[in-house]
């Protein structure tokens, strides 16, 4: 992208100029460009405009009454705000007028009068510029995100190996060294030999216990024979599941919509667990979406006997070291065996074992940079 590709209706500039011919004839050059205009006649004004609304840029004038331009962008600078690009406009042309300017914080002069043109070009590359360094934060922001997931994933597998190495290890040993006085003394009298049985027994029992809450733990009780079928519409049960995102998504500019290659198609599905299983993936797209991006869930038939759901976004992406451990395949093997790992903390896991318990099938594609997809095929028919 170039600064040229920016669209105008996308940003909102502040013209500060305390004389009214410069700030209609601004205002008409900018609106008629396509950008969003606000204006203030002073400092003070341009202060609570710049509270209110934050604009994406502003014109700034030198000579006001009250506080000059100087002013008034070192208590913008100095503020939240210091990150909107100020344009000095002025008729002051003396190189001292110019340095004191960039000294308060502006990005760049133009002179009086100005051209229309090269107010346009001035404008579109700094507002390029900050586009670019927004799209920065938002990937340091992305990663910073990453790396609490990946601690929290850590302190997880602290956990795992602790109880491992602790409440699994001590049943564990005392069901081996049981077994083993079993084996090697034929003389042990019949009831020392229930005593110990008896408490290879409790050893087991315990063990099993304890394997059963992590997995129960781990699955959130997800279980093919707990399901409650439903014949659904899905693509109005897709609607349904992404209009509760909508608000949350449009707090960082994301489109977010469903559509569907089809009129209606029913299937038959747990409603609650494929509604589990769109909001994590949704959330998760929108966690990893920049800003001004797009999440479409688009739902076609899949092979006479299937409907196939996409969930697409334009975010971050998934980087090829991370998908090759990806705990969803990037390709439809359902039956294969995995140890794959990463997505864990995604609640990506959740995702796979309630697509699985529909004898349904779900992968991923993904780039770097340009966006991922997760694919989820689930049967017109329950077998």
């Amino acid at each position: 992208m170039i600064a040229q590709d920016l669209n105008p209706k996308e940003f909102t500039i502040l013209i500060v100029d305390d004389a009214e011919p410069n700030l209609v004839l601004l205002s008409f050059v900018l609106k008629e460009e396509g950008f969003n205009v606000l204006k203030a006649r002073d400092g003070e004004e341009a202060i609570q405009k710049v509270q209110s609304h934050e604009p994406d840029l502003i014109l700034l004038d030198i000579l006001m009454p009250g506080m000059n331009g100087y002013e008034v962008s070192k208590r913008i600078k100095s503020s939240e705000y210091a990150a909107i690009p100020i344009i000095f406009l002025s008729a002051l042309n003396e190189t001292e007028s110019k340095v004191d300017a960039f000294e308060s914080g502006g990005v760049d002069f133009i002179n009086k009068p100005f051209k229309k043109e090269e107010v346009i070009a001035r404008i579109k590359t700094h507002l390029f510029i900050r586009k670019l360094q927004k799209q920065k934060e938002g990937r340091l922001r992305l990663l910073k995100d990453r790396e609490i997931e990946l601690s929290k994933l850590n302190k997880k597998k602290d956990e795992l190996i602790r109880m491992v190495s602790h409440d699994i290890k001590n049943p564990l040993t005392g069901i081996i060294g049981m077994t083993q006085i079993l084996i090697e003394d034929e003389d042990i009298e019949a009831e020392e030999r229930k005593e110990i049985l008896d408490l290879v027994y409790q050893s087991a029992e315990k063990l099993f216990e304890l394997v059963k809450e992590t997995l129960d733990k781990e699955s959130n009780d997800v279980q093919v024979q707990d399901l409650n079928i439903q014949e659904t519409d899905i693509i109005e049960f897709c609607k349904k599941s992404a209009e509760k995102f909508k608000n949350k998504a449009s707090l960082k500019g994301i489109e977010l919509s469903v559509k569907p290659h089809i009129d209606e198609l029913l299937v038959p599905f747990d409603n609650d667990k494929l509604s589990t299983v769109l909001e994590i993936l949704i959330t998760n797209a929108i966690r990893f979406t920049l800003d001004g991006g797009s999440i479409e869930i688009s739902i076609e038939k899949h092979n006479d006997d299937h409907c196939l759901l996409k969930v697409m976004d334009t975010g971050i992406g998934i980087s090829s070291e991370i998908l090759d451990n990806f705990i969803i395949q990037t390709e439809n093997e359902a039956d294969k065996e995995s140890t794959f790992d990463s997505g864990l903390d995604l609640g990506l896991d959740i995702v796979q074992r309630k697509i699985k318990s529909h004898n349904g099938n779900i992968w991923v594609s993904s780039e770097e940079e340009s966006g991922t997809t997760f694919y989820i095929e689930l049967p017109l028919q329950i077998k």
